[in-house]
């Protein structure tokens, strides 16, 4: 028990007994450490401010979360317990604003770029480019704990023998896993594709990849630099939106297209007769767009190169382009790179070099 007078923690148990009571968790052994942890907005936990409701569990940490940590195997009954608990923030025990160690995450013999990570709520999963045995690149995986450590044997290469570019990695939830959406080769119209694949939550490839841009085969450009967003509100079970650069439009350059796969149907959404729909029409290229999901769809956002202007696009649902690009940069000196996010209202915030 906790005697907010004295500071202290108090053992209560009988000198032989097997059990003792821990404070709103029930009776315990008396010889091991057990954790409480509190969320925000009570004021049971004390020494770190608003507290809420215990929840204890044997010899472990809930990543992310404060905890206090008793070893009630360590004093005899009647006796304090160390004073004041230990304060442990997370795995890691980072308090707020501090960094963990550098990690190096791919332990590859080859060049490795281009990576990108996602959130579990438990974790990280990072996906990057490497060129160990390929000249023309492969998607690798790895997975963090939640205080940033590499987890042993995690990394492994995502589909081996297969050309993988640009990787985007997102988190669907637990029961899905990851999604991985990246550029890749198409050996039957020589052209580089893009292309969707789901991950277990340990990174392990389920299936094979689905080629998202050009499904109908009618082109033979290149379709390249994608980027993606996960909408868990869209749609029966979420959507993802996927935008790239598609040069199927020869002389007019790279044009921005985007398709929408839908979580429910397990299908990409077909809208307006096609699976792809053309964003952008502008003179010159537009390469490596960027889109986040918004509550009713997708904007994507990207630096028109010959004119050197960022523009937005918004998108409903099915990726369906709603207005005309919408010029923001109108100085004609934009560049990449650019980034753009959604407030979880009714705005969006850019970012461009200028």
């Amino acid at each position: 028990a906790y005697d907010s007078g004295s500071g202290e923690w108090e053992c209560s148990h009988a000198a032989d007994a097997t059990l003792c009571a821990v404070p709103e968790c029930g009776e315990r052994s008396c010889d091991a450490y057990y954790v409480c942890h509190y969320a925000a907005d009570d004021a049971d936990c004390p020494g770190i401010g608003d507290c809420g409701a215990a929840v204890c569990t044997a010899a472990s940490l809930i990543p992310g979360e404060c905890v206090y940590m008793i070893d009630w195997g360590a004093c005899a009954a009647g006796e304090s317990c160390s004073g004041d608990p230990d304060y442990t923030c997370g795995a890691g025990d980072c308090a707020d604003g501090e960094l963990s160690a550098e990690v190096q995450v791919s332990a590859t013999t080859g060049a490795t770029n281009y990576p990108s990570i996602a959130a579990t709520g438990t974790g990280y999963g990072v996906a990057w480019q490497d060129y160990t045995g390929t000249s023309y690149g492969q998607i690798y995986f790895a997975r963090l704990d939640a205080s940033g450590a590499l987890v042993a044997g995690s990394e492994h290469a995502i589909s081996p023998g297969t050309t993988g570019n640009f990787p985007v990695l997102l988190w669907l939830g637990a029961a899905e896993g990851y999604a991985l959406v990246m550029q890749g080769w198409n050996a039957t119209t020589s052209s580089y594709e893009v292309y969707l694949g789901f991950l277990s939550s340990t990174g392990v490839l389920a299936g094979g990849f689905q080629q998202v841009s050009d499904v109908d085969a009618t082109n033979v450009l290149h379709s390249r630099y994608p980027d993606a967003a996960f909408a868990p509100d869209l749609g029966a079970s979420g959507r993802i939106g996927i935008a790239w650069s598609d040069a199927r439009n020869g002389s007019t350059g790279h044009d921005v297209y985007m398709a929408v796969y839908d979580l429910a149907t397990d299908a990409l959404v077909e809208a307006d007769g096609d699976e792809n729909h053309q964003l952008t029409a502008i003179s010159g290229h537009e390469y490596w767009p960027v889109v986040p999901a918004t509550a009713t769809g997708f904007v994507t956002a990207v630096i028109a190169a010959e004119s050197e202007q960022a523009v937005t696009i918004e998108s409903d649902a099915d990726g369906v382009a709603l207005a005309a690009p919408i010029v923001v940069a109108p100085t004609s000196t934009a560049s990449r790179p650019i980034d753009v996010a959604f407030d979880g209202a009714d705005e969006v915030g850019l970012v461009w070099r200028d």
